[in-house]
Order: structure tokens, then sequence, then C-alpha cells
């Protein structure tokens, strides 16, 4: 799924796949564009970004405000919310589709003391990442969350696999990917030899 206005395209001399451009973010159009991806029998579905799910036209927010426009209920509105986005949440989960989101950050800029070559001492503007544009805790749905820097550094900020617990990978290719698919294709890890402990 492609929210942002084409840009997806920009890619296809890199790389090959297939686009579904939507301009209205409800869970149900989720839903039905992974159902055909799912039916197509794609092994990967992408959505750039799930963000536009909570804040675009049809998503979260604007769902919530209409239904208190009409109830005048400050809570209806999430009320009726929380069911349409779990189902979503839930069709996501049980695909047998690798699923791939990306989502916006809020962001905020600090100063940062740094050492140029000539071994001086500057001060630069860094781009900090907040939290994502979505539901509060929706990231931890997934078996691995990274924050991408500027600098195209993957940072992991959380995953079930063990073997990525921490990592930092540098411009990251699709190799740098392999243990992590092992992973989920439930490969077998070495078992890690104990040492045995001396008694004092």
């Amino acid at each position: 799924i492609d929210t942002e206005h084409g840009s997806l395209s920009k890619y296809a001399d890199l790389f090959d796949f297939d686009v579904v451009a939507i301009d209205s973010y409800t869970p149900e159009n989720f839903i039905d564009v992974l159902s055909a991806a799912e039916q197509a029998k794609y092994d990967v579905f992408l959505c750039d970004s799930i963000s536009h799910f909570w804040a675009g036209k049809g998503g979260a927010l604007e769902f919530v405000d209409q239904v208190k426009k009409r109830t005048r209920d400050q809570m209806e509105g999430w009320k009726d919310w929380r069911p349409l986005e779990r189902t979503m949440i839930d069709r996501m989960i049980a695909s047998p589709c690798h699923v791939i989101v990306t989502m916006r950050t809020k962001n905020e800029y600090k100063e940062e003391e740094y050492t140029n070559p000539r071994g001086e001492r500057k001060m630069k503007r860094v781009k900090v990442g907040l939290a994502p544009v979505q539901t509060p805790g929706f990231e931890y749905e997934f078996d691995l969350i990274g924050l991408m820097t500027d600098d195209n550094d993957f940072i992991v900020d959380k995953t079930r696999c063990p073997d990525f617990s921490g990592k930092v990978l540098s411009k990251p290719g699709a190799k740098d990917f392999e243990p992590f698919r092992d992973w989920l294709k439930g490969a077998k890890r070495e078992p890690v030899p104990v040492q045995p402990t001396q008694a004092a």
C-alpha cells in the first residue's frame, strides 16, 4: 500500500513490486488490500506508511472526531474505533504474508556536540525521533521494530529474535536480515555452551 502519493513508484527501477495507492485510510480498505495480496499469493505485504491509518483521511482520528460530532460524547468514538482497529491488527498478525509497515514519528531536534576532522569541537542540530504516529503500543504487535536514522542506519528497538537484540545495522541490505528470516522459519540455533562454575 502506498499512502505517500506515489512515492513508492520512484523505486520501481530498483525493485520489482506491485503497488496499490489508496486515498482513504479505513481499516476496511487496509484489510481489503491485504486480503487481495493473500489471494494473489504474495509473499510480502508492505504498507508505507501505516501512520495514515491513524492520522489520515478515514483514519482513527477522523473517525473518532466524526462520532464525537454526532453524539457529543468524548469517549463514544474511541469505543467504536477500538474493535475496528483490533480487527485490522489481528488480520496483520494472522496473515500468511510477511507484513512490513513503516510509521512516521513525531520529531524534535536537539543540539549535539561533535569533533570535526580538524579536531575542532562543533555543535550540530540532530533530529530525535519520538513516539510513532499510531495508537500507543501499536509497534509492539511486530516481531522486529527498528528506527531508521538520517544516515540510513537501522537501530533495533525491540525484537523477539534473540540474534537481533540491541543491534545497529549500517545501511542494511537483504543479507543483513537473513538471520531474522531464518528465525521466522524456525531455523535451529546452536546451543550456547554453558561453562560449569566452581564451588567456592
